[in-house]
């Protein structure tokens, strides 16, 4: 069962007695915002948990079919015609075309309405009928995959009818030192991702528009303390927030200040060192191997003692 924030109000303007004016109702009313947030961010409870099934998808950014001039020259691609900005095309990304002469995959180097450059060799060629396709694998979590406030993403599952599977998670560090070019193996349907701060890099990139089911958890909403139902997301735990944000309602009438995420932790009763409990980022013992191999093969988190071949 939830507590209405009205009640958590109520007991913290206890604590502070003698203090009962509007200075020490706002500080209440920060305090238990900025406990909330600090108490997430120590562990993930199963309030915040979320299955998001309907907001995210893979993209793939096409021009469309459009006239166009690839030009050796200042390696440039033109159109005369609608935008490539518009149309969603980034520096940076990696392009393919259906012209015979230009297939790519192009790199883009700078992007207007009308020029693409990229800083790979053109043949001079026009096309009346080309399309530019970019085959997009990098996403935002919120600004692509419309996530409402995530913290961390637990599993990826991409949805294809009876080829639907869930991804493989990989570190930043082993996407990079195994895949340093991605673009080499093409769009086809992705196995992998990674995470870079607010982004989900998938592998390959993707061939088409898929359904992603992403799990992950949330940061709590902002308490609407105007509404006198508006509730706190945690259940049984209010005397952690009503400690934790009259300590810190206090510190902020007092000038003063304290370690709050340890003194979370405290609270709850949990260790110091917080448990790996995201599925897709459990740390496993790894094979050994005296070539200095990186690639695991075999069930290895049931032996990891069986050398890899």
């Amino acid at each position: 069962m939830t507590t209405a924030y009205t009640e958590l109000i109520r007991q913290i303007m206890l604590n502070l007695q003698p203090r009962s004016d509007g200075v020490a109702r706002l500080a209440v009313e920060k305090a238990i915002i900025d406990a909330q947030r600090v108490i997430a961010s120590i562990r993930d409870f199963d309030e915040l948990m979320v299955l998001d099934t309907t907001n995210a998808f893979t993209a793939v950014i096409t021009s469309g079919s459009i006239s166009v001039v690839f030009a050796a020259t200042g390696g440039t691609i033109t159109r005369t015609t609608g935008s490539f900005v518009t149309d969603g095309f980034t520096v940076g990304t990696s392009i393919e075309t259906d012209d015979d002469d230009n297939p790519g995959p192009l790199t883009i180097l700078t992007v207007t309405a009308l020029v693409i450059t990229v800083q790979d060799t053109l043949t001079d060629s026009t096309n009346t009928a080309c399309i530019i396709t970019h085959n997009k694998r990098l996403y935002h979590i919120e600004d692509d995959l419309d996530l409402t406030r995530p913290k961390d993403i637990y599993s990826i599952k991409l949805m294809d009818g009876d080829n639907s599977r869930k991804l493989d998670y990989i570190t930043p560090q082993r996407f990079d030192k195994d895949y340093p070019y991605p673009e080499s193996l093409g769009a086809q349907r992705p196995v992998k991702y990674t995470t870079r701060g607010r982004y989900v890099e998938l592998l390959p990139m993707p061939d088409d528009a898929y359904p992603l089911y992403i799990q992950h958890s949330q940061w709590p909403a902002a308490a609407n303390y105007a509404n006198a139902n508006d509730t706190t997301p945690f259940t049984n735990i209010d005397y952690v927030i009503v400690s934790l944000a009259t300590e810190m309602a206090l510190a902020s009438l007092e000038g003063g200040g304290g370690n709050w995420h340890e003194r979370v932790r405290q609270l709850l009763g949990i260790a110091t060192m917080e448990e790996a409990t995201r599925p897709d980022q459990r740390h496993v013992a790894r094979p050994f191997n005296p070539a200095g191999e990186s690639r695991a093969t075999g069930e290895y988190w049931l032996n990891p003692w069986v050398k890899s071949s």
